[in-house]
């Protein structure tokens, strides 16, 4: 019966992320709760990439319904994709288009686990999802791995559930998926350690998240940087 379930969800993830993925279109269009910095992450590139992509003169003023240009903008390694192939991101809900300012607190030299648990899904093992990892977990508390500042917010994203984008220093971004509840919000400074949300189901059903990190558009893999991982 448990293989079932699992064959199902599997097959289930497998369509899902199939469209995330747009060969037609060039352009993305702006859409309620989009940031620039949630863009460049859906699409494995950087901020930096899309403001010169797009020429912007205030990168902070994007606006619903702004078609952003995606044919130009150039994607580092880690297996990502070239210019003509487009990922059609899913819009986020319940959040603004713009952040407020916001101090970001001081990060530590040392990062942490984001849930008391063990891995289950090695980083790029597979191919659903293959930028990070699941972590199964015995509690439903996740935290920030790094202080920071929350860029995105998105509830029921395809392929990530409710999902949370906390940007730190050196270009470096955290991303926790298949949350059960979001403790937090868009434009908010958290500190390390400081509650986000719950953990939800994995695709083995077990409680956890699915948790990856990337700097400069890059996936990394997280036990480089966490050591308790």
């Amino acid at each position: 019966m448990k293989k079932i379930i699992f064959l199902i969800h599997a097959i289930f993830l497998s369509a899902c992320s199939s469209t995330l993925i747009d060969y037609s279109t060039s352009t993305y269009v702006v859409r309620q709760g989009d940031t620039l910095t949630a863009i460049a992450w859906f699409y494995n590139t950087t901020t930096a990439e899309l403001i010169r992509c797009n020429d912007f003169r205030n990168p902070n003023d994007i606006y619903v319904g702004q078609r952003i240009d995606i044919r130009c903008i150039v994607r580092t390694s880690d297996g990502v994709l070239d210019a003509e192939e487009i990922i059609d991101t899913p819009a986020p809900v319940e959040v603004a288009v713009s952040l407020p300012s916001q101090k970001t607190p001081m990060q530590s030299n040392a990062w942490i686990k984001p849930v008391n648990g063990s891995i289950v899904r090695a980083y790029n093992q597979g191919t659903i999802l293959s930028n990070g990892i699941e972590i199964a977990s015995p509690d439903s508390r996740v935290v920030a791995v790094q202080s920071g500042r929350v860029v995105y917010i998105g509830r029921d994203i395809i392929g990530y559930r409710n999902l949370i984008l906390i940007e730190h220093l050196d270009n470096t971004i955290s991303a926790y998926g298949f949350l059960n509840d979001i403790n937090t919000s868009l434009g908010m400074s958290v500190n390390q350690g400081e509650e986000i949300g719950s953990a939800g189901l994995l695709s083995n059903r077990q409680r956890g998240i699915y948790f990856e990190i990337r700097r400069n558009g890059g996936s990394i893999n997280p036990r480089q940087i966490i050591s308790e991982l």
